[in-house]
């Protein structure tokens, strides 16, 4: 033992370093990208955040800006599964906000026009015409409502949205599965898959995110923000009272699940429902053709 180097991760503390370098696109502001990283690594479960993890700049390289992520654990033998989960995160993160990690500058990639937009256009228009809140509206109506949204992709694990979070938007499951869970305790109360879609009260009325979503698998996602759809019903006057009374009519009966036996709780009115639609969208009665 006398001739061995005999390594002591212990002292002077018990945590451990490791960093991560990853090279953005010079077109991405650094402080934009130290956001990105750091929201990605918050919301990971598996990524230790006891001490707050640290983004720095630390290259001007041929084809990328360089940017080195550094984190703390105790857990000595799992670091290759740490970076692991550090470049994952932030790969989906970036692919969401459209930060792009350069391809090598030897490299060169041909890519028919028009083939990417295409087929983001069919993906959005298939999901938004499952959505069960939207049949109301026509086939013209809902391609036009689909234009405005906009696909998410989340890796397995990832938080979608926080309880209590303010809300601006609504999601529709394209492909994977989300698990819906309600704190305290982290209790699973749904399963969505492809077709469901969950956060339209916030979509319609700004309220806040009633329970934590995260992905179960990597799934791709169709955010529709309010900016969007308010948007639309300005060109589709109708369309707010068709959706409105749709997710009433939703509400009411997810109300009725949630007692459970018990008396249940007097529903919104429909008609007071829309009126606070219109109120959060900022929509007057001129909008409307009223």
């Amino acid at each position: 033992m006398s001739d061995e180097i005999i390594i002591n991760y212990s002292e002077p503390t018990p945590e451990t370093l490791i960093e991560v370098d990853v090279g953005v696109s010079y077109d991405a502001a650094p402080n934009q990208v130290k956001i990105a990283i750091t929201a990605a690594l918050a919301d990971h479960a598996g990524i230790p955040t006891d001490r707050e993890p640290e983004v720095l700049l630390v290259d001007f390289g041929a084809s990328a800006v360089v940017c080195r992520i550094r984190v703390w654990t105790t857990d000595f033998g799992g670091d290759e599964q740490i970076r692991d989960r550090i470049l994952s995160a932030v790969y989906y993160a970036f692919r969401r906000q459209s930060i792009e990690i350069p391809y090598p500058i030897q490299v060169e990639m041909h890519k028919e026009p028009g083939d990417g937009a295409a087929a983001r256009a069919e993906l959005l228009k298939d999901a938004i015409e499952r959505v069960s809140i939207f049949e109301a509206l026509t086939n013209e109506d809902r391609e036009e409502l689909s234009a405005g949204a906009t696909p998410s992709l989340y890796a397995s694990g990832e938080l979608v949205v926080r309880q209590g979070e303010a809300g601006r938007s609504m999601f529709v499951v394209a492909s994977g599965e989300v698990v819906v869970t309600l704190d305290p305790g982290d209790r699973v109360v749904a399963r969505l898959a492809p077709g469901d879609f969950f956060g339209e009260m916030s979509l319609l009325t700004g309220a806040p995110r009633t329970a934590n979503v995260r992905a179960s698998a990597d799934s791709q996602l169709i955010e529709l923000t309010v900016d969007a759809f308010r948007r639309f019903v300005l060109a589709n006057p109708a369309a707010v009272e068709q959706v409105g009374m749709a997710v009433a009519r939703r509400a009411a009966e997810l109300e009725q699940l949630r007692a459970e036996g018990a008396a249940a709780p007097q529903a919104e009115p429909p008609q007071n429902f829309l009126a606070r639609v219109r109120r959060f969208l900022n929509l007057r009665s001129d909008h409307l053709g009223m």
